[in-house]
């Protein structure tokens, strides 16, 4: 069975559009076009809003949930019923839901009856299900340093702070074939029983265990000697935004930090550890990354990688706008760097889902570095402007942050095809 034919949930307020592979934002059934989908907790059910494909109209939203015999149903499978909010359901609203019932059909029918009672469970709670064949897991919203960038507020997605918990749902995921998980948080080195969540994962039958952190714990030896034989990850994710101690500090929001995060770093390096350093840009170090590319390569060796984001307005980042730096600036600092760890045999790529949109890649050797993102994400703060249509990148790019627009525009954002037809 391919990845688009599972009928894969996912865990999260924003999505569960992975549930329903055919189904994604924008998409039209008939004269309805889906908007969203996010769970109600109250009503314990996952809420679908569709508008009018022409006139952008809003429509009744319909509700999925575990069906149940006292309840009549727009449509149904025989486990998941879809019922509409309000008294008037018009018909394009009708067709919709039988579509997406046939979806669901055929999904019940090709899981094994054991998957598809984890998928009524994971229906039914709206919480620890995977997109596609990863899952990142929440494990603590307690945090050693304190970025004005950090998106671990409100209401979080896969938050499990009870180890026993987290070894009930572990073999539900696998049935799933959600095969690589990331233990994240706050900050997952503050949970003591993380080296035992490792081993679960590798018990279940995970192959790729990741953990991500700001490595700030690792510079104690004691602490990293807990992180071997089945208690040691395939990688680690390190959150490092700046060589200099005082941009570094500045952006993590504590003082003392740096001296603490690359001594852990160090650490990892000599131990062998896989290590992708995550590098978030912005106002702050955004005219420094050719040279953080020296200093990694100097400090840590080309062991280690880099992934290069670009600061997203969520969470309590919106409280800091002017940290947004303008995509079309970044570039020729990127092509440096990416030349520069070229040269000193260090792996970089470029994010897209929180990176640089294709358009303002295009023409740069920063592209072939740049991660596609198919999967939709996002739907009420990414969005694509009406001239995106026309983009040969569009398939591959999840669009730019509404919150972005505000504060720079859209005069950089020129689809591909239309520069090359006025070339």
């Amino acid at each position: 069975m391919t990845r688009a034919e599972r009928f894969v949930p996912i865990a999260s307020s924003r999505t569960l559009y992975g549930a329903l592979s055919p189904l994604r934002p924008g998409t039209r059934i008939g004269a309805a076009r889906f908007r969203r989908l996010a769970f109600d907790p109250a009503r314990r059910a996952w809420w679908l809003d569709f508008e009018g494909s022409t006139d952008a109209s809003a429509m009744p939203a319909l509700y999925l949930e575990v069906a149940r015999p006292d309840r009549g149903y727009v449509a149904r499978s025989r486990t998941l019923g879809l019922v509409h909010q309000g008294v008037d359901s018009p018909a394009a609203l009708h067709e919709a839901a039988h579509r997406v019932a046939g979806w669901i059909a055929a999904r019940e029918a090709a899981l094994a009856p054991d998957a598809w009672e984890a998928v009524l469970a994971d229906v039914a709670c709206g919480v620890l299900v995977a997109s596609g064949d990863r899952i990142d897991v929440r494990l603590t919203r307690a945090c050693n340093e304190d970025c004005p960038m950090c998106n671990s507020t409100g209401d979080l997605d896969n938050l499990v702070t009870d180890l026993e918990r987290l070894r009930a749902a572990l073999p539900r995921l696998r049935a799933l074939d959600v095969t690589s998980i990331t233990y994240t948080g706050g900050e997952p080195t503050l949970v003591s029983w993380l080296p035992d969540a490792i081993a679960l994962a590798h018990a279940a039958g995970f192959d790729d265990v990741c953990v991500q952190t700001n490595a700030l714990r690792f510079a104690d030896p004691a602490f990293l000697e807990a992180f071997e034989g089945p208690r040691r990850p395939e990688r680690f994710l390190v959150s490092f935004h700046a060589h200099c101690p005082e941009t570094y500090e500045a952006i993590v929001g504590r003082t003392g930090t740096f001296a603490r995060a690359i001594g852990g770093l160090r650490a990892l390096a000599r131990a062998g550890h896989a290590v992708e350093l995550n590098h978030v840009l912005q106002a702050a170090n955004a005219a420094d990354v050719e040279a953080f590319v020296e200093f990694c390569a100097t400090e840590l060796g080309a062991a280690v990688s880099i992934l290069f984001c670009v600061v997203a307005p969520l969470g309590r980042q919106r409280e800091h706008p002017d940290a947004l730096p303008r995509y079309s600036d970044l570039v020729p600092g990127l092509e440096r760097a990416l030349v520069r760890a070229g040269e000193l045999g260090l792996s970089t790529h470029v994010a897209e889902l929180c990176g640089l949109p294709r358009c303002v890649l295009d023409g740069s050797p920063l592209l072939t570095t740049a991660t596609a993102c198919h999967e939709p994400a996002f739907p009420d703060l990414k969005v694509h402007l009406p001239r995106c249509e026309r983009c040969r990148y569009r398939e591959a790019c999840s669009g730019v942050w509404r919150e972005y627009l505000d504060v720079h525009g859209d005069t950089e954002l020129v689809p591909v095809d239309v520069v090359r037809e006025h070339s």
